[in-house]
């Protein structure tokens, strides 16, 4: 209709819309001094929207006999390694900042902090500023040859 890709709309519209509810629960129980449960509940509702979301339902249609067509294959590619990207950049400010607990005997606690919150911020604005320039990048009828791009 508007000649929106979908791809567009999904990274944008829609993980926006579902997200929110995540994201009051989060600030909630953050703001109660959960931190740890907070960290938690957003890292679970990921994971239950990636393997529930797409899992039960390909899961059925594949029961029931049904082809499922994956369409714009560029364009998911392009999304996972945005997603990629942001995972290196979640799993070091909050995974490898743990590292000090890891030692037996060492109980101290690993904070999110403002600086923190900052860069994760900043990342979700660069990837949604980057994203449509990338996919124009990104030519349909020309791969970019990645390897040679990043060598």
């Amino acid at each position: 209709m508007l000649d929106v890709p979908a791809a567009f709309l999904g990274m944008y519209v829609i993980a926006i819309g579902a997200e929110i509810p995540d994201t009051i629960q989060s600030v909630t129980v953050a703001k109660r001094g959960y931190g740890s449960m907070a960290v938690s509940n957003s890292c679970g509702s990921q994971i239950v929207n990636v393997l529930v979301g797409l899992g039960l339902p390909w899961f059925l249609s594949c029961s029931s006999g049904l082809d499922i067509v994956l369409g714009a294959h560029r364009d998911l590619l392009l999304m996972a390694l945005f997603q990629a990207a942001n995972l290196a950049v979640f799993a070091s400010l909050l995974i490898l900042s743990t590292a000090h607990t890891w030692r037996r005997g060492d109980h101290r606690k690993s904070q999110l902090t403002k600086a923190k919150g900052k860069v994760l911020i900043c990342t979700y604005v660069v990837c949604i500023s980057s994203y449509p320039i990338v996919q124009r990048w990104w030519s349909p009828h020309d791969p970019p040859n990645l390897l040679g791009f990043l060598s």
